[in-house]
């Protein structure tokens, strides 16, 4: 069996005026997909704060973001199409108004 490298990713929750962004993606089918929230893959040499705030740029188009505080860093591993896959997840908090929001 092979065994994929870790993967550090990222999770963004984007917060303004005490709601969170949440999309769906119009090329998968509700059911499969269902909400999401900005997240994707660490590149080499980045950091995890810079990736968050790509990550969720890129998702979202907002330009006018921040980092307001890291909530977690969970560590799983999970069995996707039955391949062993682990990866290393770091869920961060940010909002476009500069204010911080706890949820």
């Amino acid at each position: 069996m092979h065994i994929r490298p870790v993967m550090q990713k990222v999770v963004c929750y984007i917060v303004r005026d005490g709601q969170l962004l949440v999309f769906k993606h119009l090329d998968e089918p509700w059911n499969e997909s269902g909400l999401q929230v900005p997240a994707g893959t660490i590149k080499p040499g980045e950091t995890p704060e810079d990736a968050a705030i790509r990550e969720a740029s890129e998702e979202t188009g907002l330009t006018a973001l921040r980092l307001v505080r890291k909530v977690g860093k969970p560590s799983t591993t999970w069995l996707p199409t039955d391949r062993r896959h682990s990866t290393d997840m770091s869920s961060t908090s940010k909002s476009k108004s500069g204010h911080q929001n706890d949820g």
